[in-house]
């Protein structure tokens, strides 16, 4: 399988050693892209770790063998956003090995550069390319403004335009190298983010008028998504990967320390209009709810 091999937004460049998410290039430790090969070149099949030691270390000599891959497939969750406990992409057989559950694609067409688009006034139609390189955009409360993330500077950073694209203003400067999310606060004056920078995905919030990002907290595994801010705008609401199972925290908005929410895997936290209940996305792939 010497062509290009996709999955969800993911692409894998096995002739270059390349891994691209939305046509961007991330970062990979080899021995972490060496098992996702071998996961890609056989989706569904049980690649055992006895299969992965020689793959990566044929000579024999290896120093630590269950941690090396263990520390590498967890590189590899961390940049698919994945979870363990809860695979999209790839499944943990305890003591056995591992398995890609996700359906892969061929071809050798390259995907086009990421964008986002304004369709006019509804009902009038027309739609024109606001930006290339361009993602995730976020409406204001007041519809005003649209935050999102940009590539043009050379990193991954947010910024900010008007509704009609115009008047785009860098808010960021972190380096980022890969992104999850954004959403703004209810009285529009912040923006909650994640970025991948430093090696590890953190939650940041910046003042929409620009200024320096905060970091929300210090997490050790540094997986930290998806935030949502609660209704009074005092609090943020996020999924963590720390200790291996992905979980909903809250922490107060402008820093300090976080409380564990949920339990049993969840992620993708979203606030009800009303700021009683937080919905979130289980195992199982239905919405779930809990009082906030």
């Amino acid at each position: 399988m010497n062509s290009p091999v996709r999955f969800g937004v993911f692409e894998v460049d096995l002739t270059s050693r390349e891994l691209r998410k939305r046509g961007i290039r991330l970062h990979l430790p080899d021995q972490s892209f060496d098992i996702l090969a071998m996961l890609v070149e056989r989706p569904g099949d049980v690649i055992t770790r006895d299969e992965i030691r020689d793959r990566l270390w044929p000579n024999g000599t290896v120093v630590e063998f269950e941690h090396s891959v263990s520390s590498a497939v967890q590189r590899l969750h961390e940049r698919l956003g994945d979870s363990a406990t809860a695979p999209r992409f790839i499944e943990t057989l305890p003591r056995t090995g591992y398995r890609f559950v996700a359906s892969v694609q061929t071809g050798t067409s390259a995907p086009s550069s990421p964008r986002f688009s304004i369709l006019g006034e509804l009902g009038q139609g027309g739609m024109g390319v606001v930006y290339r390189a361009e993602v995730l955009p976020a409406f204001s409360p007041d519809g005003g403004k649209i935050a999102f993330y940009s590539s043009r500077s050379g990193t991954w950073e947010i910024w900010v335009c008007d509704r009609d694209g115009s008047n785009a203003v860098q808010l960021t400067s972190l380096g980022g190298v890969d992104w999850d999310g954004a959403t703004w606060s209810p009285d529009g004056r912040r923006i909650a983010f994640g970025l991948f920078t430093g090696g590890k995905i953190r939650l940041f919030v910046v003042n929409a008028s620009g200024g320096i990002p905060q970091t929300l907290a210090s997490d050790p595994s540094g997986a930290m998504f998806h935030p949502s801010w609660s209704r009074d705008g005092q609090s943020i609401y996020f999924r963590s990967g720390r200790g291996g199972q992905s979980e909903i925290w809250k922490m107060p908005a402008g820093g300090g320390e976080s409380v564990q929410i949920t339990r049993n895997t969840a992620e993708l936290p979203q606030v009800s209009p009303d700021g009683k209940f937080l919905y979130f996305e289980k195992t199982d792939r239905y919405p779930k709810e809990c009082s906030v």
